[in-house]
């Protein structure tokens, strides 16, 4: 179970609502991190061939359930087992921070994307409140606190499907350094910075409800409050971060 999928499926997420104001058509669009496709559905007007990657078996179970016609695969981001030049559109939402090198992953989206293909990805931003990281903060508890950390796991009523065994730290970027990091073989054609403390607020308030009782209608006004803090531009202060980019080369 991801916590909150079906209202996510229904409101979308604030990242998709930017994307969908960017996406261009193209014949084939990989979804890099689908989870258990619960925005998948939003990108299937955007191209001919929509394939969803994850490293999530059990959410892409409920993936394929979800969309039989959608060709799911289950890998790295740094290890895509797709040939090269594949893919005229790749979308990557909160993935490029839990990978273990993001530096091998976007040399992956390159290879496997075509000249003159778009990049869409996402990432916690580097602004004001990265501090108040939701998972960044349960972690250091765990590791500061770890007999509080194992009294409160008693209360968990309902665990999350998530797939977080790879990652330690949630990496939080500056526009400055992820340009950097796709220079020279992407050009940066968009950005976008929004959310502030209400964001990582409203999704640690989200991560505990979900886990003590999971009320759907509770989540729903919750998802609602998280995207509407997404839509409002706070620049270099933005806990998000997003990027619409070109392969240049």
């Amino acid at each position: 179970m991801i916590f909150g999928e079906q209202v996510m499926e229904e409101l979308g997420s604030g990242q998709t609502h930017v994307a969908m104001t960017w996406l261009p058509r193209g014949q084939r669009l990989l979804e890099i991190g689908c989870s258990s496709g619960y925005l998948t559905r939003r990108f299937l007007g955007k191209a001919e061939r929509v394939y969803g990657l994850d490293m999530n078996t059990s959410a892409l179970s409920h993936a394929k359930r979800r969309h039989p016609n959608v060709p799911f695969v289950c890998a790295s981001a740094e290890h895509l087992p797709f040939a090269n030049d594949s893919f005229d559109v790749i979308v990557m939402f909160e993935v490029i921070e839990h990978t273990r090198s993001d530096r091998a992953a976007l040399a992956e989206v390159r290879r496997v994307l075509r000249v003159g293909g778009t990049l869409i990805l996402s990432t916690p931003h580097a602004g004001l409140f990265a501090f108040l990281d939701p998972f960044n903060l349960r972690k250091a508890i765990q590791r500061r606190l770890p007999t509080a950390y194992r009294l409160a796991e008693r209360l968990v009523r309902f665990e999350g499907g998530q797939f977080t065994d790879n990652m330690e730290w949630h990496r939080h970027y500056r526009l400055e350094e992820l340009t950097a990091m796709l220079h020279p073989d992407f050009g940066v054609r968009k950005t976008y910075r929004g959310g502030l403390c209400l964001y990582p607020l409203t999704a640690a308030t989200i991560s505990l409800v979900a886990r003590l009782w999971n009320s759907p209608l509770v989540l729903y006004w919750l998802y609602r409050l998280l995207n509407w803090d997404f839509h409002l531009r706070y620049g270099r202060l933005s806990y998000n971060l997003m990027i619409l980019a070109e392969r240049m080369r």
